[in-house]
């Protein structure tokens, strides 16, 4: 089992929010390159897995004319997606440690 790292402060703890963004941003990145691999090797995986997600709506129109893999658009995901998590994450941190410390 694994914790999130604080540090303590008075009553209650401050997270960690370097640490913290960084294992997300691993965790995303894990997550990018296993969906990029199933869109090789099967894409019409990726149409079932994420179907039930949004409740009825269609994705079958999203599906791309030609190949599923584009290797310009991966490279652009696997700078973008763990960044923007990284500093979503980092910025959730920030306000929790500004907001529970009132």
């Amino acid at each position: 089992m694994s914790t999130v790292s604080r540090e303590a402060v008075g009553a209650s703890a401050r997270l960690a929010t370097v640490p913290l963004a960084n294992a997300t941003a691993v965790v995303a990145l894990a997550a990018y390159l296993a969906c990029a691999a199933l869109s090789v090797v099967a894409p019409s995986v990726l149409v079932w897995f994420f179907q039930p997600w949004l409740h009825g709506l269609s994705l079958e129109p999203l599906r791309p004319a030609g190949t599923w893999f584009r290797p310009g658009e991966f490279v652009v995901g696997l700078i973008t997606f763990p960044g923007t998590v990284w500093l979503a994450t980092a910025a959730i941190a920030a306000l929790y440690n500004a907001w529970a410390h009132r």
